[in-house]
């Protein structure tokens, strides 16, 4: 089966679960041959930090075809069988003219955002909350939730960041400004002491300027980053992953990545006209997901989880047995190579 893959190389959700899934389906040990096909639109934009990780180094490490295009056209030189794409559903510009080729293979899209105007044979969607956002479409679909990497490092960063056994309250996603939002620096806030600390990785520079503002001391910024075992060692170096993102989550990578890494989590529900999908990862333990007086009930939580270590290790075990079921990269990877059987 040769099956293409269209990329991009950021640090974002799409950009990792594309990744992920290619040396999933690697491992497979099934007859696969994949080719990954990028443009000019596939490198990282620049962002608040100025700083631009880029994955593009971590595709020439795999065994793959990769292959730079400048027209959608040249796709149909490559005797594919199935094109995925990693797109939201209305992103025309990263394909310009995709909708008006006709091409000699199966395309299916995993669509982070549940927006249907782009083509495709077969959709993809992270989770069960986005497909009620739907728009009308006759195109078939099936929820696979993204693919997410185990732990690939038993290391810390304690020692070099100087925080030896404090508590660490740590906070990991995209710097965009656009889903921002200071609830779990407040909840923090209510909180902060000498025996705990906030590491607070790839912020922008309004978390900079707010933990400024409200006169935070245990805070720690780190710069984004796309190296694996790096970032492994951040997830290693928390004791809660405090989650917060002002729209909501059509998935929710960080969560399932602290999940994955034995360690419990802290979300909120965020804008009511976004999914809040990330209300699926935390199963069974519903209170972990806030929903009401977020700052007051956040700060409980955080306490909660930092004085009771039997609730600590309860969720934690449930959290961690949950995401090597459903979420383990293998696992996913697994279920798009029986898609991919099932459409040809």
């Amino acid at each position: 089966m040769r099956i293409g893959q269209v990329v991009s190389f950021g640090v974002g959700g799409a950009d990792k679960c594309a990744l992920n899934l290619i040396k999933g389906l690697l491992s497979l040990n099934e007859d696969i041959e994949i080719y990954v096909f990028y443009n000019n639109y596939s490198h990282p934009r620049s962002d608040e930090t100025d700083s631009n990780p880029s994955r593009f180094e971590d595709y020439k490490l795999l065994p793959v075809t990769m292959v730079e295009f400048s027209d959608v056209s040249e796709l149909n030189n490559y005797n594919l069988d199935i094109l995925n794409t990693h797109r939201s559903g209305n992103d025309n510009w990263f394909l310009p003219n995709f909708e008006k080729v006709n091409f000699n293979f199966k395309v299916i899209e995993t669509n982070f955002h549940g927006y249907n105007l782009t083509k495709s044979d077969f959709r993809v969607y992270p989770s069960i909350g986005l497909t009620g956002k739907l728009q009308p479409c006759n195109i078939p679909y099936k929820v696979i939730p993204n693919p997410i990497n185990r732990r690939v490092s038993e290391e810390n960063l304690r020692k070099e960041l100087g925080i030896g056994d404090k508590f660490v309250y740590g906070r990991i996603a995209r710097p965009d400004l656009n889903i921002y939002t200071p609830l779990n620096l407040q909840a923090y806030k209510n909180i902060e002491s000498e025996d705990n600390c906030f590491l607070y990785v790839a912020p922008n520079q309004k978390a900079i300027i707010d933990a400024k503002n409200m006169g935070l001391e245990n805070i720690i910024f780190v710069n984004p980053t796309s190296d694996e075992e790096m970032v492994s060692k951040l997830y290693n170096t928390f004791d809660v992953l405090c989650h917060s993102n002002s729209l909501g989550e059509t998935f929710g990578n960080t969560i399932a990545e602290a999940m994955i890494n034995g360690k419990p989590i802290i979300t909120h529900i965020g804008n009511s006209s976004w999914c809040q999908s990330h209300e699926e990862l935390v199963g069974d333990y519903k209170e972990l997901f806030i929903t009401d007086n977020i700052i007051e009930n956040y700060t409980k939580l955080m306490l909660k989880l930092k004085e009771d270590k039997v609730y600590y290790n309860k969720v934690s075990k449930y959290l961690k047995e949950r995401s090597d079921t459903l979420y383990d990269y293998i696992v996913v990877s697994k279920k798009y190579y029986e898609l991919y059987k099932e459409l040809l």
